[in-house]
């Protein structure tokens, strides 16, 4: 699959911000107390990471194609 390469940069450093923000709250996956907190944070790596992309799309894109996520 072809990625634009500023997307695909946008998506990366995404990642690096949440792989730092995991390092931080490391213990959320240790604890077994805290399933909801680890769904809930889950849930909302997936969602930030389609806005990054649907954002960086929209950046790139010229507006004669259609970005659906």
């Amino acid at each position: 699959m072809y990625m634009n390469p500023y997307v695909f940069e946008k998506l990366a450093k995404q990642h690096q911000i949440e792989l730092d923000q995991k390092s931080r709250t490391t213990w959320m996956w240790i604890e077994p107390i805290n399933k909801i907190g680890i769904i809930q944070q889950l849930t909302g790596s997936w969602t930030r990471k389609k806005a990054v992309v649907s954002e960086a799309a929209n950046e790139v894109c010229c507006g004669c194609c259609v970005v659906t996520l």
